[in-house]
């Protein structure tokens, strides 16, 4: 890889757990035939943005407990329809359990990013120039 080009590095995606995304809000939702990107930007606008880049399904549980999903199977585009409702939502909190991605926001939504047995990538976080790979789970 030539850093000139790119300088994001490929990282286990057990770091993922490590990484802290709290305090920054989504700046952009933007997607394509096969994914959806969700842009997270700090309070520094200087700072790199982190990037949410979706290519399985996503859970968005709202403030008062009701519950939607989007399939990739479906449409990328009912994935960043439902996506939209978060603009300028501030992250509380993240988890990963090794599979999927919970993001908790501070006005009551909860995203949750879907691991899927498919044979490629469900997601990847890129956060201060590393990007994190969740790929499919091992046979």
């Amino acid at each position: 890889m030539d850093s000139n080009e790119n300088s994001a590095a490929a990282a286990s995606e057990s770091g993922l757990g490590s990484i802290d995304l709290a305090g920054t809000w989504v700046s952009n939702v933007s997607a394509g035939l096969y994914s959806v990107n969700l842009v997270l930007q700090g309070d520094d606008p200087r700072a790199p943005s982190s990037v949410v880049g979706i290519e399985s399904s996503v859970t968005l549980v709202d403030s008062v407990g009701g519950r939607e999903r989007a399939d990739s199977d479906d449409s990328m585009l009912d994935a960043s329809r439902l996506l939209l409702r978060l603009l300028g939502k501030h992250v509380e909190a993240h988890t990963f359990d090794g599979r999927d991605l919970e993001v908790r926001f501070s006005s009551g939504e909860v995203l949750t990013v879907h691991r899927k047995d498919m044979p490629y990538e469900s997601y990847q976080v890129t956060h201060h120039g590393i990007t994190y790979v969740v790929g499919p789970l091992p046979a």
